[in-house]
């Protein structure tokens, strides 16, 4: 969630009562701004438009900011960009509880940290910034032979790790250097559906531990 500078906007309750476009209309993130404005309370006048009509509505001051995805988490958007050589902007993030309380309300929805300086020079940006999340990922049936998911899953994670090929960073360079191990069994999935038995597999090889909502029904027996 980006903001002029001088909108005065300093945290995410300050949208109460603004002008703000949550997304762009009729995008999932559209839904997801509302969903975590709505579990927090936070009740700005919404702005309807594209993300072209969202940005050149904040260069004419007619709204305070935006919502829009990031191409990663390190990767700012091309529309940032566009906004940060027209004027100052800032991005607000959720506390801890904030995010806590939006994922009680809302628990498909996922938080991740921007990693300080991302945005260059920025004040705002010297620390970690919580911020929402899509977690994008592979799902099958359990007739896919376990052999072949372990071999996806095996491909996919050493793929993008050091050393890899790198064949995913050359076509998406946002999650160059992802952990998928780690964001998988650790960051943000647990409300997913267990994992195949042969990707279970593999990630208890490389010894990640896995937690018991992923566990695959198979391996309980």
């Amino acid at each position: 969630f980006i903001v002029r500078e001088d909108s005065g906007v300093k945290k995410l309750e300050d949208l109460t009562g603004k002008d703000f476009n949550p997304c762009m209309r009729g995008g999932a993130c559209e839904q997801m701004t509302k969903d975590a404005f709505d579990a927090l309370g936070i009740k700005p006048k919404w702005y309807v438009g594209s993300t072209d009509d969202a940005v050149q509505a904040i260069k004419d001051r007619r709204i305070v900011g935006y919502g829009k995805p990031m191409a990663g988490k390190d990767v700012p958007d091309a529309s940032h960009l566009d906004l940060m050589t027209a004027t100052k902007v800032r991005v607000l993030g959720f506390t801890e509880e904030q995010a806590k309380k939006v994922v009680e309300a809302h628990p498909y929805h996922a938080f991740t940290m921007i990693a300080p300086n991302v945005f260059k020079d920025q004040e705002w940006n010297k620390e970690p910034i919580r911020t929402m999340a899509i977690s994008v990922g592979t799902g099958t049936t359990t007739r896919l032979p376990d052999d072949v998911a372990y071999a996806i899953v095996k491909a996919i994670v050493e793929d993008n790790a050091p050393g890899g090929g790198g064949v995913q960073a050359a076509a998406f360079p946002g999650v160059k250097g992802w952990d998928f191990a780690k964001l998988t069994t650790e960051d943000g999935l647990l409300k997913s559906p267990p994992l195949h038995a042969g990707a279970y597999k593999y990630y208890k090889e490389i010894g990640k531990k896995v937690p018991d909502a992923l566990v695959p029904p198979e391996a309980k027996r």
